[in-house]
């Protein structure tokens, strides 16, 4: 969760993002997103796709994994502004996360024009960590509280205004 309070300091809080799966069909920005045999597909790493497939519950620390491939698709959407996937139906998701398809970062991003830029390197290296299709390759959140713990100074609300596209559920993903 991201606490946008004008002239306060951005608060970023990480969630259980396994509460996800209590969710049912909900409405984004006209969009529906859905959930099913309790996931999230937009948000859903590859062994979750695969517990779809064989039906299994999750271990302890694969469900971590999970919420940490979860976050790196979260970061995407607050960096790029758009929702993942985009129109993409649930099977095609689910096809192209277990083929190793990743959402695309935007060029202007990996490109450093000042000292400012470096933010957007590590970030761009992290989410790509995290959404690793190994889970054990992926890191822990305690390393991405690390990662990111140097630069807290640089979100502010001002630099997170939303694009005149925000969110558009027309846009394609990446």
């Amino acid at each position: 969760m991201v606490d946008l309070d004008p002239g306060k300091p951005i608060r970023v809080v990480l969630s259980d993002f396994g509460l996800v799966r209590v969710a049912k069909t909900s409405e984004v920005s006209g969009q529906k997103l859905t959930t099913a045999m309790g996931i999230s597909y937009r948000y859903a790493s590859p062994e979750a796709f695969e517990r779809l497939k064989s039906r299994t519950v999750p271990e302890a620390d694969e469900d971590k994994a999970s919420d940490v491939y979860a976050f790196a698709i979260i970061a995407w959407e607050l960096m790029e502004r758009k929702v993942p996937w985009g129109r993409l139906k649930n099977d095609e998701i689910q096809n192209l996360v277990c083929s190793n398809v990743r959402l695309e970062i935007s060029a202007h991003f990996r490109q450093e024009r000042n000292p400012e830029d470096k933010l957007w390197s590590v970030i761009i290296k992290l989410i790509e960590a995290c959404w690793a299709q190994k889970r054990h390759a992926r890191p822990k959140f305690r390393d991405v509280h690390d990662k990111l713990k140097p630069f807290k100074d640089h979100f502010r609300p001002e630099q997170l205004r939303p694009h005149h596209d925000t969110m558009n559920p027309r846009r394609l993903h990446g």
